[in-house]
């Protein structure tokens, strides 16, 4: 059995955010477990914000560092498409302003703003959390290569990996 390490963003401004990237790497989670590999993924661990209470965040570093360690294969929980959605279509489908805000948050849209489109329409717009930008995913990645541990930006590849290693 290979055990294949999720990374993502878990960290974010406020704690939609967060719960947005935990939602994200559980679903990379799962598909890894779908492919037939013992997914780790430490947002799982962490979820509940208590955990931050507990003990510092250097704590839960250090201790998803040593899972990674442990690990075959890592994946990496991909950046989402930028979410566009037409207000106006919204609203006239019968749904209000707060449905949609609260469409959005379900999505784990993460940052929205509003602002006209091309033919005057006000659009809502958001982006999630990206892997990129996530000093986390950086310090993760540095990790695996020091170990000569995989890392696949997609699941097909990791996928592959898993045939040829059969």
């Amino acid at each position: 059995m290979k055990l294949v390490y999720v990374a993502g963003p878990f960290s974010g401004p406020t704690r939609n955010v967060v719960e947005a990237n935990i939602r994200r790497a559980v679903e990379v989670g799962l598909e890894v477990a779908k492919a037939g590999f013992m997914p780790v993924v430490p947002h799982a661990n962490t979820a509940d914000p208590e955990y931050e209470k507990v003990q510092p965040y250097e704590f839960w570093i250090e201790g998803t560092t040593a899972l990674l360690l442990l690990c075959d294969a890592m994946v990496v929980v991909p950046d989402a498409t930028v979410v566009l959605i037409s207000i106006r279509r919204f609203q006239q489908s019968g749904r209000g302003m707060h449905e949609l805000l609260a469409s959005a948050d379900r999505c784990g849209v993460v940052e929205t703003w509003c602002e006209p489109t091309y033919d005057t329409r006000v659009a809502l717009m958001g982006r999630y959390s990206r892997s990129a930008d996530s000093s986390g995913v950086k310090r993760e990645r540095e990790q695996a290569a020091r170990r000569g541990i995989p890392v696949f930006e997609t699941l097909e590849a990791l996928r592959a990996w898993g045939d040829a290693n059969n």
